[in-house]
């Protein structure tokens, strides 16, 4: 759930890379006090939650009830196959906040 910056990286270069909201980028890296400032080539930083899989929980459980579509989990999770993940291993997840408040209440 990291990305390791190059010279041409933005936080906003990194949050359009993964389709998600620059300031969630920014949210997750405390370090980096000002958006435009502080993001040095070399520096690794999240673009997303990482979220491990408990038992009885799948990729796509766990992307619905963050409101997070098929494609974008791929996105978020480069190289990994969603659909044989299980319990232990780690998702990255960007919760898609207004899907998620939307379904408040629902299982």
């Amino acid at each position: 759930c990291t990305h390791l910056l190059s010279h041409q990286d933005s936080l906003y270069a990194v949050a359009e890379r993964y389709q998600v909201d620059w300031v969630t980028v920014w949210s997750l890296n405390s370090g980096l006090v000002h958006p435009d400032k502080g993001t040095q080539p070399g520096l690794s930083i999240f673009y997303a939650h990482p979220f491990l899989l408990r038992e009885g929980e799948t990729a796509a459980t766990v992307l619905a009830r963050f409101g997070i579509a098929d494609e974008q989990g791929q996105r978020l999770n480069p190289g990994k196959v969603l659909n044989s993940m299980t319990a232990g291993d780690t998702l990255c997840v960007a919760p898609v906040w207004r899907a998620v408040v939307d379904r408040m209440g629902e299982p």
